[in-house]
């Protein structure tokens, strides 16, 4: 199927095949030897999908009736998760979540304008929580590893 698409390329369809079985035997064995691990990945992720749903719902909440929030709110975000993976090859989906999550808001009976304005709170979430993780990263662990001279260098 994949080959059919005219941008992929598969030279050695045996060795992809191989590669792809040797990802299966890893995650059965990750599942097998780390099942504790292996349920608090899928905790973890669900959680980030609750949070992501509500911050969805309070970015609708003064946009919309509130008998209908949770549901659009769910609607949305999951609407727009395949939005960000069907465009997973546009550079930062630039442009791609301000139009796809427009035309959800036309269907969902809101300004098309104001999903610029989810968008971009959502996008400025983004960036201080990167922000945030590198400021405490270059804290803890740049003390760590950083060079430090020895005596007898010049």
């Amino acid at each position: 199927l994949a080959k059919r698409l005219p941008f992929v390329k598969i030279g050695d369809e045996t060795a992809l095949a191989e590669r792809a079985a040797e990802v299966d035997r890893r995650m059965r064995l990750f599942m097998h030897e780390r099942p504790a691990a292996l349920t608090r990945a899928v905790f973890f992720c669900f959680c980030v999908r609750i949070l992501q749903v509500a911050e969805t719902g309070l970015l609708l909440y003064p946009l919309m009736p509130r008998d209908e929030l949770v549901l659009i709110a769910i609607l949305m975000q999951t609407a727009s998760q395949l939005i960000v993976w069907i465009a997973a090859f546009v550079p930062a989906k630039i442009g791609v979540l301000e139009g796809g999550n427009a035309g959800l808001f036309e269907l969902a009976g809101l300004d098309p304008a104001s999903a610029f304005t989810v968008v971009l709170a959502k996008r400025l979430r983004m960036v201080l929580g990167i922000a945030i993780g590198l400021t405490l990263g270059s804290r803890f662990v740049g003390d760590r590893t950083s060079y430090k001279p020895s005596p007898e260098d010049p």
